[in-house]
């Protein structure tokens, strides 16, 4: 949360990590609503490190 508030793009990868590690966790479980859960959490993090690069770099070109 601290990389967050900070706006270290960082942050979205250890998301990712930490979701892709999540889902086949859940899965082995059998906890499918979890597990589609943190396939929605997977996919968001996808879009906000996508969402935060393409900021950084408009930030960069006018800069």
């Amino acid at each position: 949360m601290w990389w967050m508030a900070k706006r270290k793009i960082e942050n979205w990868i250890a998301w990712i990590f930490s979701n892709i590690v999540a889902i086949p966790l859940n899965f082995y479980k059998g906890l499918m609503l979890f597990t589609l859960m943190y396939v929605l959490f997977l996919l968001l993090a996808w879009w906000g490190y996508e969402e935060w690069k393409k900021e950084a770099k408009k930030i960069q070109l006018n800069g």
